[in-house]
């Protein structure tokens, strides 16, 4: 009997800036997957894969550290997190 491994998602590229300005409107953010998957932030689903890929996502202002919850689904599961930000 032969098991198929399923692979496990993770990121490749994953960079965003450490800290914001309290008036920003949107965050720029680069990421790439090891397999084919699907990264939902901020109530918009983007798909991605081994390539890298900019994400401009529309933030409100504010002094608060600004949280986004994320996560990364594919076949192999889903890695969860949260992007955190000092304004």
């Amino acid at each position: 009997m032969v098991d198929r491994v399923r692979p496990c998602d993770w990121f490749l590229v994953a960079r965003a800036p450490k800290r914001l300005a309290p008036s920003a409107r949107r965050v720029r953010i680069v990421v790439a997957s090891n397999v084919p998957a699907v990264l939902t932030i901020a109530g918009g689903r983007y798909a991605v894969d081994r390539t890298p890929r900019a994400l401009t996502i529309a933030i409100r202002r504010g002094r608060a550290p600004l949280r986004l919850a994320y996560s990364l689904s594919s076949h192999g599961g889903v890695t969860r997190g949260t992007y955190i930000a000092r304004r």
